[in-house]
């Protein structure tokens, strides 16, 4: 697996550089402003993203709390 932090000015340039390094098929994982930028972390791991476990469900009326 490969995992990838990158900074730039805007998320138009970490995407290239992120397509550049890991391709078409990178998966983000995180995304966040920082010191004036955006940094980006992206993996190429596909596994990393394949869900495991049974989604939440909430049930009743959960709005009534």
């Amino acid at each position: 697996m490969t995992e990838i932090t990158v900074r730039a000015a805007d998320s138009s340039l970490a995407m290239e550089e992120i397509q550049k390094k890991l391709g078409d098929d990178a998966y983000i994982v995180s995304t966040r402003k920082t010191g004036g930028q955006i940094e980006i972390v992206a993996t190429d791991d596909h596994a990393a993203f394949t869900k495991k476990e049974k989604p939440f469900v909430l049930e009743g009326d959960y709005n009534s709390l």
